[in-house]
């Protein structure tokens, strides 16, 4: 699966489906299909709507869900202590 090499590279995929005008058997189909493509849990990975205005209102959730961004900030640090004689005063915090 063309899939495979993103998985082994640890990139998270997610994937979208619209079931829009679809059978039974064809949603199933797609379901399955859209959980080969994305990242484990697929649960967090794939989102499937019923037709596209509601792909269009659900966008700006996907998004997101699948643009994450944690550089691994905590807390800020107490400032520090003026190191400087001049009337500055320049502190830090980290």
């Amino acid at each position: 699966m063309p899939t495979d090499e993103l998985h082994k590279a640890e990139v998270a995929v997610y994937a979208v489906g619209v079931q829009e005008d679809l059978s039974a058997d064809e949603k199933k189909t797609l379901t399955a299909q859209l959980g080969m493509i994305a990242s484990k849990p697929t649960a967090d990975h794939v989102f499937e709507v019923a037709d596209f205005a509601t792909l269009l209102k659900d966008a700006p959730k996907i998004a997101n869900k699948s643009c994450i961004v944690n550089g691994g900030w905590s807390a800020w640090s107490a400032w520090s202590e003026c190191r400087h004689p001049c009337m500055v005063k320049m502190r830090t915090r980290m």
